[in-house]
């Protein structure tokens, strides 16, 4: 039904303590979800596997998934908005060897969920260079917000 079972951790000192119990929302048929893998890198993975949870628990909703990257060439990608791009149709499978730090070949790696995620949001400020963290801050909410709006979704789980 969507629950995951209590779990234990540790911290605080080194003392157990149970975490709440997690359960994802509900959607109705027809509103939009999706899930985002805020930190780039594997996180695409974690965000799949969520987004198909998610589908599966609401009937007749639509379900996306998606990934943090920084701004890089992708060219072969399709762009949706000025921060927003969608890996190509066809999946390529990772081989031993391939260099994927700085690419999207670990989205493009990944089966296609619904209308062709996963998507790439494209944080453009990094917080290295000379900008405030205010400044880095409105530029990414901005890059971030506008791509959602052009998706339509009603619920992020990120």
């Amino acid at each position: 039904r969507g629950v995951l079972p209590p779990i234990m951790c540790l911290y605080d000192g080194l003392l157990p303590r149970a975490l709440s119990i997690f359960e994802l929302p509900s959607l109705r048929s027809g509103q939009r979800g999706i899930v985002i893998g805020m930190g780039g890198g594997c996180d695409v993975l974690g965000a799949l596997a969520f987004a198909q949870a998610w589908e599966a628990r609401s009937p007749g909703a639509t379900v996306l998934f998606a990934n943090c990257v920084s701004p890089r060439p992708m060219p072969s990608h399709e762009q949706l908005a000025p921060h927003l791009w969608r890996c190509p149709p066809n999946v390529v499978p990772l081989a031993a060897g391939d260099g994927c730090y700085g690419s999207t070949r670990l989205e493009q790696s990944l089966p296609r969920g619904a209308e062709g995620s996963p998507f790439l949001l494209v944080v453009p400020e990094d917080g290295k260079g000379p900008s405030s963290v205010e400044e880095v801050t409105r530029a990414n909410t901005g890059a971030i917000t506008s791509s959602l709006a052009r998706l339509r979704v009603d619920a992020i789980l990120a």
